[in-house]
């Protein structure tokens, strides 16, 4: 009875967490000590340690947080006493809205502190496939970045610019070029052989003379088909297998020469 008599009554606060305490001490500096709490330099307190306290005097204690921020590649070093991301931010003096976090903005932020990436938004030209050129603002620090943001799937026949490790900067001209390699197997493809040319001396010379009629023939083939933003650019024969042989058409070219007219002519003539 005699300790609660000389025991004063105070409200503690340590990270917004309150609870009701009783101290012999008469200032805030003995509320500490006889709750164990030591303060560093990054730490706050409220009244401070010297204030005199008195029955229902409220304490708020708030530790500080060391966050190492890396913004686009940059690294800084901060102290808070903010105990969640968002709440750092501000005290930081950026909230970097729209921004991309490497930790939500609830996330809790205990005593040993946090490192924290943001990639702040770029305001980008895009052309993406056969589509028109845009205007975007994406969170991202490269061209790999930038392509996720906007959900573009790539692979390693796609054609993009700048490389897809390329820094990004407000302005850049981003572009996508979808590159498609498929194979296409066709069956019954109709095909035909060169005609085949052989010379006529018995025929006079610039006469031509079909001897045999051609005829296609079939084959089943494989092709690799290369597509540049869903139009065909390129066909490459993989193989081919002969179902039907074609024949050949042959020609006969005359190379005899016309023979020259001998003209004669008769004169008679007197005296």
């Amino acid at each position: 009875f005699g300790y609660q008599a000389m025991a004063t009554s105070v409200t503690l606060s340590v990270d917004g967490k309150e609870r009701e305490v009783r101290v012999s001490g008469d200032t805030v500096g003995d509320v500490l000590e006889a709750e164990g709490i030591e303060l560093t330099s990054h730490d706050l307190v409220q009244p401070d340690v010297d204030e005199t306290i008195s029955e229902g005097t409220r304490v708020a204690v708030r530790f500080g947080r060391e966050v190492d921020l890396t913004v686009d590649g940059k690294t800084s070093t901060h102290w808070v006493t903010a105990t969640d991301v968002d709440g750092a931010l501000s005290q930081i003096g950026a909230a970097y809205r729209g921004a991309m976090l490497s930790a939500s903005r609830g996330t809790t932020i205990d005593r040993g502190g946090l490192e924290l990436e943001v990639v702040t938004p770029k305001t980008l030209k895009v052309t993406l496939a056969d589509k028109k050129t845009k205007k975007v603002s994406v969170p991202a620090l490269t061209v790999a970045g930038a392509l996720r943001a906007l959900d573009v799937k790539t692979d390693k026949h796609d054609l993009v610019f700048p490389k897809r490790d390329a820094a990004l900067d407000d302005g850049d001209h981003l572009r996508w070029v979808d590159i498609e390699v498929k194979t296409k197997r066709v069956k019954g493809e109709p095909f035909s052989v060169d005609t085949i040319t052989r010379e006529d001396s018995s025929s006079l010379e610039g006469t031509e003379t079909v001897v045999r009629s051609g005829e296609s023939g079939m084959r089943n083939v494989i092709y690799k088909v290369r597509y540049r933003n869903g139009v065909e650019v390129k066909r490459t024969e993989v193989s081919a297998k002969v179902t039907d042989k074609a024949v050949a058409e042959i020609v006969e070219i005359g190379t005899k020469e016309e023979e020259e007219e001998v003209v004669t002519s008769n004169y008679a003539g007197g005296s």
